[in-house]
């Protein structure tokens, strides 16, 4: 029984020697990455691989030559302790190649890292340039709209005061609905809606043109524009155009669209929604709606609203 216990005794301890070992090998990597000053990771295991190597290496010559000392003459002392300083020597230049070699490493290192972090501030700075870019030439040409809107005027015939900037397009809305309703009298029996809504808008904007050709085509030019918006925000910008317009100036650019004027118009309007919350209730027709794609309203069609008319009045 007691050469049982000692048996399992022995080989218990047998099996720590590896884990000693294996912990003693530890021990020793953790002191060599503080020597060299160097992070955790494959580069220092490998050359902590390298370094073992050495120091083995080392030991077994130094262990040879002491063995085989007592095998030899004294006069042989010099090659034992040659053979034994030798590797010592070497295996002290090649810890500092190693360490030549881990410290060319992290400064390679804190290069990559700082180049990259220039990289990206560049990309930032380069971003934020572009943009402001951008806004600078978008709301250039906002302004050189709203500066062309201000310096159109009307002269009555009767007489009256001069029409000037955004009023004008009240008249202009106005001579569109007259125009519009009567050729649908004169006309309906013999041609569709669209016809005769398509023919309205062609001769309003001939007659029209010496007014209107020049704020149409800026009205495109700012819409064309927002194609180029970073971070595809072009939609934003084309709420912020729309947002500008009167609402008269609105009708008139759905009717513009409506009708085929601008193939850049219709498309730029289309992708961004830009009649989301349009005044449907205001058209000449609301059936009209239907000649513009349904993706220029967005999720709201139309934000007309009734007039509240208090209980006791309606009574």
């Amino acid at each position: 029984m007691k050469m049982k216990i000692n048996f399992f005794n022995a080989w218990d301890s047998a099996k720590r020697i590896p884990m000693f070992f294996a912990q003693l090998d530890e021990k020793f990597l953790i002191k060599f990455e503080r020597f060299i000053n160097f992070s955790q990771g494959e580069e220092s295991g490998r050359l902590y691989f390298l370094f073992r190597a050495a120091f083995l290496f080392a030991v077994l010559v130094f262990i040879v030559n002491l063995f085989s000392l007592g095998k030899s003459g004294f006069g042989e002392w010099g090659d034992f302790f040659g053979g034994v300083l030798n590797p010592i020597l070497t295996f002290l230049t090649f810890m500092g190649l190693l360490i030549t070699i881990t410290l060319q490493q992290r400064e390679l290192s804190e290069a990559r890292k700082q180049f990259e972090r220039t990289a990206d501030a560049q990309t930032g700075q380069k971003t934020i340039l572009e943009k402001q870019t951008f806004e600078t030439t978008f709301f250039n040409l906002v302004a050189s709209l709203n500066n062309s809107v201000s310096q159109i005027d009307l002269i009555p015939r009767d007489g009256r005061p001069p029409i000037t900037g955004r009023d004008c397009f009240a008249v202009f809305y106005t001579r569109l609905s007259d125009k519009y309703k009567d050729k649908v009298k004169k006309h309906s029996s013999k041609c569709s809606d669209k016809e005769i809504l398509d023919w309205t808008v062609d001769s309003f904007l001939k007659e029209n043109e010496q007014d209107l050709s020049h704020y149409f085509r800026q009205i495109e030019a700012v819409l064309d524009f927002t194609s180029s918006a970073p971070n595809d925000e072009g939609k934003l910008y084309v709420r912020f155009l729309i947002s500008q317009l009167s609402t008269r100036e609105l009708l008139l650019l759905f009717y513009y669209v409506a009708t085929d004027q601008s193939d850049v118009c219709r498309f730029i309007i289309e992708k961004h929604a830009g009649f989301a919350g349009f005044p449907t209730s205001h058209l000449l027709d609301r059936g009209h709606a239907e000649y513009v794609p349904k993706g220029a309203f967005g999720e709201l069609a139309s934000v007309s609203k009734k007039v509240r008319i208090p209980r006791s009045i309606r009574q």
